[in-house]
């Protein structure tokens, strides 16, 4: 087996926890602007651009049927509701 299908396969076998990695971040400032009930410093514009973003990439995915990416976007965009209530909220 050549170097290249190797890395293939790893690839094709890490991208789940490597891809859920990401937005799973996205909820440690969710928490923080919740449990500290501030989203001083917090883009409004910026996390409702990664949401509108977000949904454009689970269209995507969903049409290309990319399991993948339609896990890790709809892990992002509950991530990025989080994050849009909350420096709504706060």
């Amino acid at each position: 087996m050549d170097v290249a299908t190797r890395w293939r396969e790893f690839v094709a076998k890490a991208i789940y926890p490597v891809g859920l990695a990401s937005p799973l971040l996205t909820f440690v400032q969710a928490g923080k602007i919740f449990l500290e009930k501030d989203a001083a410093g917090v883009s409004l514009l910026a996390w409702a651009g990664y949401l509108i973003i977000a949904f454009f990439w689970l269209n995507y995915g969903m049409h290309n049927r990319l399991r993948p990416m339609i896990l890790v976007e709809s892990f992002a965009i509950i991530g990025y509701i989080l994050i849009v209530v909350g420096a709504i909220m706060y």
